[in-house]
């Protein structure tokens, strides 16, 4: 999970002018007291904002918005989406410690007109619309639909309820764009249904052309390019189809490992508009550059040409400026961590306080999980890294050590230890989370990090595979084999 929420899928637009708006709030139970807030500059790239707040939530943002904006908020375990006005600051509450207790304490205050509505938030969430295969696809797309119409149906509710007719001009301008955004959130879950429910309903394969297409419409109509979920939807059938050409085999039957990311941008030129494919260009070789750590798989190793070629058709060059230096970084980090130099020096504490440090487990290879309490996917790899524990239990020359980044010795005891059982040695980073010194010396960019250190205390792979990955266990076979 990467220090910043993900953010592949695209925010709503917003232009730079003198006026500021202001955003302030009290989020009780976020993590390490950090609020996420994304949005896009001129409907061209992302921008992630991170907010600290105050011990008590209490947190203030300035923004600076020509035209009406929408934000997705995240903090905690909960999340919302945000709409403000040029003219209006915008306040609001909500208690972070679930999904459920977020929705249930979320509350807006405007002095202006004011279109967030938590009864909207609360109304049937997009996990209703997670591809259910179990549904033939008529079904599925029942279900779709009926999601739907519920959601119009909250929205004009609530709309009724607080604005007499004749609307004012931006309740309007809510209305269509939150009924185009809903629009694509559905078509988004069908494209991926289809993707995935062939060998389920083999007669799904036309499940596209009947049930999508109609309603998938290219434009760059405004509130179509300001819509996160219009641009999520495109990208997403571009890569699909890249994904099906590059799996196609020619008139010999072999199939050539082209990089789908090459592929997947020479749709995008091909088949969009020009104004769309700027926005998807720009969001691809920002979200490839921010995950350039990972370059050791095949998705990235042509990077390098992918800017030379591409990023050049910017027409906003910050992203490819920006790109340009974040690979320069990367590369430098990978230098600094290749195989065969000596670890970083690291100072670790079990939950009694008790220190280690990296000369604790001289004559040990170390297959070290950097984590956090808060990290989804983090927790996913327990289960298979449980089992490469069990396998290798009693080799005393292999060390399972899980490292914690939470920021506070009592959320990684009271929300990791407590709540689950990560397999091995169970350390943590100290104070400062991703501050924290071990973070630090160990570049840690996005967490769950796998690295394997050998018995003399150097790098064997500063990027390791995660347990869930075949290529884990023969890694670790060959490396004990030795």
């Amino acid at each position: 999970m990467p220090a910043k929420f993900l953010c592949t899928i695209v925010f709503l637009f917003s232009c730079i002018t003198n006026q500021a708006q202001t955003l302030n709030g009290r989020i009780t139970n976020t993590f390490n007291n950090v609020i996420y807030i994304c949005y896009s500059y001129n409907q061209l790239y992302n921008i992630i904002d991170t907010i600290t707040a105050n011990a008590d939530g209490r947190f203030t943002k300035k923004f600076q918005f020509e035209k009406m904006a929408s934000l997705m908020l995240r903090a905690g375990d909960g999340g919302c989406f945000i709409t403000m006005f040029p003219d209006a600051d915008l306040d609001l509450e909500a208690d972070a410690i679930t999904p459920e207790r977020f929705n249930e304490t979320l509350v807006f205050r405007s002095k202006g007109i004011n279109v967030n509505f938590p009864e909207i938030e609360n109304s049937p969430r997009l996990t209703t619309l997670n591809p259910n295969y179990k549904l033939s696809p008529v079904n599925f797309s029942d279900q779709a639909n009926e999601w739907l119409f519920v959601r119009d149906s909250i929205r004009k509710s609530v709309v009724i309820g607080r604005f007499k007719k004749p609307y004012p001009e931006k309740v309007k301008e809510f209305l269509l764009q939150d009924s185009i955004n809903d629009r694509y959130r559905v078509l988004d879950a069908m494209l991926w249904y289809e993707q995935s429910s062939l060998r389920f309903w083999p007669e799904s394969g036309g499940f596209y052309s009947k049930y999508i297409q109609p309603f998938a419409i290219l434009t760059e109509e405004e509130h179509h390019l300001s819509s996160l979920f219009y641009k999520s939807f495109w990208g997403q059938k571009m890569y699909f189809e890249s994904m099906k050409i590059i799996n196609t085999p020619d008139a010999n039957g072999i199939i050539h490992q082209e990089d789908p990311l090459f592929t997947k941008l020479d749709l995008l030129e091909k088949q969009l508009p020009p104004r769309l494919y700027q926005i998807l260009l720009s969001n691809e070789i920002e979200s490839y550059s921010a995950n350039y750590t990972n370059i050791h798989d095949t998705l990235f190793r042509n990077y390098d040409s992918v800017l030379n070629l591409y990023g050049t058709q910017l027409i906003d060059q910050r992203v490819y400026q920006t790109a340009l230096f974040k690979v320069k970084e990367y590369k430098s980090i990978r230098l600094m961590t290749a195989k065969g130099l000596p670890a970083p020096a690291f100072n670790l504490f079990d939950s009694t306080g008790k220190e280690y440090t990296l000369d604790s487990f001289k004559g040990k290879i170390i297959y070290l999980d950097v984590w956090a309490s808060w990290c989804s996917p983090c927790i996913g790899q327990f289960p298979p890294a449980k089992k490469l524990e069990e396998k290798y239990r009693g080799n005393n020359n292999l060390l399972f050590l899980s490292a914690s980044i939470d920021a506070t010795r009592e959320g990684w005891i009271n929300k990791g230890l407590k709540k689950h059982t990560p397999p091995g040695l169970q350390l943590w980073a100290g104070v400062g989370g991703w501050d924290s010194q071990f973070s630090k010396d160990y570049f840690v960019r996005g967490i769950p990090k796998y690295i394997l250190i050998d018995k003399e205390g150097r790098i064997i792979n500063f990027d390791a595979p995660r347990p869930g990955e075949y290529t884990a266990e023969q890694i670790l076979d060959a490396l004990l084999a030795e």
